[in-house]
């Protein structure tokens, strides 16, 4: 009986990993919208053609929660790697061009500067740093710790003239902008700019799990997603927040509620934002604030989402291990990847 029981409970973990083990964790287009790039909780990347929608090669290693994402240029792909270091493949052959190792802990977020010379690294090391490396050398630049800011890190990414970082914190639920070249924290030219992502109707301002961050093409405002949460025995809802990037103002709130914000992309016009929540995409307007359209064909969370370069369609990947392209105008599914 017992060991029928224990190859019952075999074969159902074999079940539940299937099941689970392909959930999509993160997506993104190339520069060029051709291909896309897929990463998923089984640690495997995929590569795909967009208008086949067909795989073309599938790379393994990858941490199964990390960052995946494009150089500028499409050529390479830069991702968390399962033994805490970072690394760079050719996305035609998979071979192995850099591997950036230092992070004694989880590495969570990795991101290329617009200019395809930096990769910053963001991780759970016991001083939860992020560094900047060289794309050339395999170098490391500089490392930016600050305990005062940083709890514990989430997403990281470069502002598009390079010269900032933004950075989203799971525990003290954060927003901070770092000036790269002094790694400080400063208000005004060189700045640092610490933004408390949900402000209560109390008033009293409390902290969420920020899940997402996301520039606006020109700099000048990005958009935070946090998920829900308690401060204590206060629950606290999930937001999407506009702010402006040089004052640390709140310019608006686009949503507060539930279910979670867990990804966020502007339209490369900046006109627009898409959100990825429960199992549905949002667009919103960025001027007015207001929800445009809903894009539903998801039957799990949508954890990732993406503009195409020329905004005409945008991405979704979600836990029911689906990929989606969809039409930006039409609202519709124009496919779905893998199937």
């Amino acid at each position: 009986m017992k060991k029928f029981f224990l190859l019952t409970l075999f074969f159902f973990f074999l079940f539940a990993q299937s099941i689970f083990s392909k959930e999509i964790v993160t997506v993104m287009f190339s520069p060029d919208g051709k291909n896309i790039i897929s990463g998923s909780v089984d640690k495997k990347i995929q590569y795909w053609d967009v208008d086949t929608g067909n795989l073309i090669r599938t790379f393994s290693g990858y941490s199964g929660r990390g960052s995946v994402v494009f150089s500028p240029d499409g050529k390479t792909i830069a991702f968390v790697h399962s033994d805490n270091t970072v690394k760079i493949l050719d996305v035609q052959n998979g071979s192995t061009i850099k591997t950036f190792s230092g992070h004694t802990n989880e590495v969570r977020s990795v991101a290329f500067s617009p200019d395809g010379k930096t990769i910053v690294s963001g991780s759970q090391d016991e001083d939860t740093t992020m560094k900047l490396w060289d794309v050339e050398t395999g170098k490391e630049i500089k490392t930016i710790t600050d305990r005062s800011w940083i709890i514990q890190l989430g997403p990281v990414v470069f502002s598009p003239d390079g010269k900032s970082l933004a950075t989203g914190n799971t525990r003290d639920m954060d927003v901070v902008i770092w000036n790269i070249e002094t790694g400080k924290c400063k208000v005004g030219h060189e700045y640092v700019i610490y933004v408390p992502v949900s402000t209560h109707p109390s008033g009293q301002i409390f902290f969420n799990t920020v899940n997402t961050l996301a520039f606006s093409p020109d700099g000048k405002t990005f958009i935070s997603g946090a998920r829900s949460g308690r401060k204590g025995l206060i629950p606290l809802h999930a937001s999407l927040k506009l702010w402006d990037a040089s004052t640390a103002k709140l310019i608006k709130t686009l949503y507060y509620g539930t279910p979670d914000i867990y990804s966020v992309s502007f339209s490369p016009d900046g006109k627009t934002i898409i959100s990825g929540y429960d199992q549905a995409v949002v667009l919103w307007d960025v001027e007015s604030g207001e929800d445009i359209k809903t894009f539903s064909g998801h039957s799990k969370t949508v954890r990732s989402v993406g503009f195409s370069p020329d905004g005409k369609t945008f991405i979704s990947g979600s836990s029911d291990n689906t990929i989606k392209l969809w039409d930006v105008e039409t609202g519709n599914e124009i496919k779905t990847f893998g199937q």
